[in-house]
């Protein structure tokens, strides 16, 4: 890796357990510079702002799931319906071991200006995801468990994907504001709706995808909710 790339990284890696432990707002350039002992030409070298380096983490989390499934796929029995519910489930940022990441994202994602942001993550989840999302789909249509006749089926996937968990997480995020965990039964309805629009879509077996289970889901919401009022007292 070159000294240039490296340090690049290292900012990177500085910024996030910065933002994890102090927040992203409470966190500024300075902050992440004192870490590295690195100057503000070598930051703007790299990023012209804050925002770059969270959409940077963003991208990074996003390709750091996808090699995961990848790896997970090699060494999972079973047919092509469960192999794309393990991607999904993979896709979704609402995994209890993504909690920490999301959690710094969860504060943002009502903010008009941060929407770029989020929109950041859904993009590169969904560049790292459809390619492997489309070759089991191909696969189950030829194996005859769907029947999906949408050209590239995995785009609308995954954008539906994309928007579940928005939704979940602003579920969630409104709760938090008002000082409660998300009810359960909205973030259920929020996953059966998911769940009966990429099987009607894929024409596949009605409760033969699962995106997230609705009790990692709840504990999803109580380890989020928790860390935002922890980042709230700061």
């Amino acid at each position: 890796m070159r000294k240039g790339e490296q340090t690049k990284q290292q900012m990177v890696a500085a910024a996030e357990e910065l933002f994890l432990t102090r927040g992203y707002e409470a966190t500024s350039v300075q902050d992440i510079l004192d870490v590295v002992h690195g100057s503000k030409g070598g930051f703007y070298h790299h990023f012209e702002s804050k925002d770059d380096v969270l959409k940077l983490l963003c991208a990074q989390h996003a390709q750091k799931a996808a090699t995961e499934a990848m790896g997970s796929l090699n060494t999972q029995a079973g047919d092509a319906v469960k192999r794309l519910s393990l991607l999904l489930q993979a896709a979704m940022p609402l995994r209890l071991d993504n909690t920490p990441f999301l959690s710094l994202l969860l504060p943002m994602l009502d903010r008009q200006e941060s929407v770029a942001v989020r929109v950041t993550y859904q993009q590169s989840l969904a560049e790292c995801f459809q390619p492997l999302l489309q070759a089991e789909i191909d696969r189950a249509v030829e194996d005859k468990l769907m029947y999906t006749r949408v050209p590239g089926a995995a785009a609308p996937v995954m954008l539906l994907t994309n928007e579940c968990w928005l939704q979940l997480a602003l579920c969630i995020l409104r709760g938090a504001q008002k000082g409660q965990v998300c009810d359960s039964g909205a973030l259920l309805d929020i996953l059966k709706t998911w769940r009966k629009s990429v099987e009607l879509m894929l024409e596949a077996p009605f409760g033969s995808i699962e995106l997230l289970p609705i009790q990692d889901a709840e504990e999803a919401a109580i380890r989020l909710t928790e860390m935002y009022h922890q980042h709230s007292a700061r």
